[in-house]
């Protein structure tokens, strides 16, 4: 079974984050931060990335402990696909704000996605004594379970997340953390359930091949072929590359 990690990049967001002794710095600093968008947002999409690089680094230098340009730096860097950069950045904004939700919930991702699993776990865990009605740090986490075929763990704590979303009333993100436990649930084979959690994600993931794939190949472990083959054509119509023996299935 081939799981995918559906939103990890998602984990990683670059906001604005005030934090220093003088109310007076930290407007200058977010007005300059401001006034430098607005002109990188004029220029050519190459140029943009190395321009804004440039306004970071330059803010961190004359200003080195001014949080919102570490973790602006620090996206940057993991948006050029520069996690050990993005890493080293957002370990010194948690330094100066120990509490910062952006920096530490991107670094666990940062770890995730360099498949350091137990430093990305820390990471989430600590997330979620900070902050325990954050929904993204426990969806997180469940991720790092899932990648780690520790399927109980991500199922309990997708579920978690589930309910912080449904009670927040962000459906889009609950769908999300639907589609997480329905991995899970495929992985201790309760394909039963997992379809059940698939499809209550329909609305929001409906145009994504891997959607149908997933209940297909659900229906194909129950033995339900006729709903196996809709699901498994669409989603390889959809640009989905089967593995062999679940094409080898749609040819018999």
């Amino acid at each position: 079974m081939r799981i995918i990690l559906t939103s990890v990049l998602a984990c990683f967001v670059i906001v604005a984050f005030a934090q220093s002794s003088s109310s007076t710095i930290v407007a200058s600093n977010a007005a300059e931060l401001s006034s430098k968008k607005r002109e990188v947002a004029a220029q050519k999409p190459d140029s943009k990335l190395d321009s804004l690089k440039t306004a970071y680094l330059r803010m961190v230098q004359e200003h080195p402990g001014y949080v919102p340009a570490l973790d602006q730096l620090a996206g940057l860097y993991r948006s050029m696909g520069q996690l050990d950069s993005a890493i080293f950045y957002y370990q010194r904004s948690l330094e100066l704000q120990p509490g910062g939700i952006i920096a530490r919930q991107s670094l666990a991702a940062a770890y995730l996605v360099q498949e350091d699993y137990p430093t990305a776990i820390s990471h989430y865990q600590q997330l979620i004594r900070q902050h325990p009605d954050y929904p993204e740090a426990y969806q997180g986490l469940a991720r790092v379970y899932l990648a780690q075929k520790a399927y109980e763990k991500a199922i309990q704590n997708s579920e978690i997340a589930l309910r912080w979303y449904l009670i927040a009333k962000k459906h889009e993100h609950a769908a999300d953390a639907r589609m997480l436990a329905g991995q899970a649930y495929m992985g201790i084979r309760d394909y039963k359930r997992a379809i059940k959690y698939f499809k209550a994600s329909k609305k929001h993931f409906k145009d994504k091949a891997f959607y149908h794939y997933y209940i297909g190949y659900s229906y194909l472990r129950l033995n339900k072929e006729k709903e196996a083959m809709t699901y498994l054509r669409t989603a390889q119509n959809m640009g989905y590359q089967l593995p062999t023996y679940v094409k080898a299935r749609l040819t018999d």
